[in-house]
């Protein structure tokens, strides 16, 4: 299981990034922007980087990719089938906001389903399809840690006005991870962690 969690606030959208390790490998997840903190953490472990996980391809979730793979060449870089074919054509145009941007274009290592797991030294690493913020959202669970992405937030949910957003599945996607026990720690992808508990009485955009 888990025994070390860095996050790194990254990037002008505040985009968690989050390095985690169980002593004897290590992951990233969403790493945002181009970083030498984020580079300087993952190497700090001294096990190379197994792992770069997108909870989804939208561009402030993915800029330090070509930063992370030229210091860690054989680290897997892993994104949802919903979301693979934008990870490899997205544009600054499928942003409303895009003339300020240029998102990165990259060919993942692994594409996975919901239900999937990855090997993880001797854990595995389950995937969660939760689409609705995009239609390849998806959860990493390790334990009782998921890495929720911009699924839900503390007291809050992903928006659904980007391109693939739908926010009908957006609810059955936050009605599943509701159905995990409490003290299951929420880490999304801005914003304070919180928990599977605290949302299911606290979160006002849920309707129980």
């Amino acid at each position: 299981m888990i025994t070390k969690i860095i996050t790194l606030e990254l990037g002008a959208f505040g985009t968690n990034a989050y390095v985690f390790n169980n002593g004897t490998h290590t992951a990233v997840i969403d790493p945002a922007i181009a970083s030498r903190n984020l580079r300087e953490t993952v190497a700090m472990f001294k096990c190379g980087l197994e792992y770069i996980l997108l909870t989804h391809a939208h561009f402030d979730h993915i800029g330090g990719i070509s930063d992370l793979k030229s210091e860690f060449p054989d680290a897997k870089l892993v994104i949802n089938v919903g979301d693979e074919e934008v990870l490899r054509t997205q544009t600054g145009r499928d942003y409303p906001f895009g003339f300020f941007i240029k998102p990165e274009q990259h060919e993942p290592d692994t594409v996975v389903c919901d239900g999937d797991f990855l090997p993880f030294g001797d854990d595995q690493i389950k995937v969660l399809h939760t689409p609705g913020h995009s239609p390849g959202s998806c959860c990493y669970q390790l334990g009782k840690t998921l890495f929720c992405g911009d699924t839900i937030f503390r007291d809050g949910v992903g928006r659904t006005d980007l391109r693939g957003g739908n926010l009908d599945e957006l609810m059955q996607s936050i009605s599943r991870l509701t159905l995990l026990p409490d003290d299951v720690a929420l880490l999304p992808g801005h914003g304070p962690s919180t928990t599977v508990g605290e949302e299911r009485k606290n979160n006002p955009y849920l309707p129980w």
